[in-house]
């Protein structure tokens, strides 16, 4: 039972980070989904190692340069284009890609 109770103490839910970290639970799920804290989604639940937060608010994790660099309009046009072309099923393989660029 104790090792059970040391495993527990290790991985913590959103809402248990939350209170570790002193911030909202709202806070701790946007900065999860956006990949800017460290943790793991199993199945429709989030979790993340007490080592992780204790390293982030270190600042040891390092972000991405391109983590706050806005998208620019070209990027945004490409993005819409692109999903455009997903929805009227103007798709290809990518074996059908490369057969292309090959020819």
């Amino acid at each position: 039972m104790q090792s059970q109770s040391r495993t527990d103490s290790k991985i913590l839910t959103a809402e248990e980070a939350s209170r570790y970290l002193r911030v909202h639970s709202q806070t701790v799920y946007r900065r999860l989904r956006a990949g800017k804290l460290p943790g793991a989604k199993i199945g429709d639940q989030w979790r993340i190692r007490k080592a992780d937060l204790d390293d982030y608010l270190k600042g040891s994790m390092q972000e991405s340069k391109f983590d706050d660099e806005p998208l620019s309009a070209a990027d945004l046009r490409a993005i819409r284009r692109g999903l455009d072309d997903i929805r009227h099923g103007r798709v290809i393989t990518l074996e059908e890609y490369r057969r292309k660029r090959k020819a």
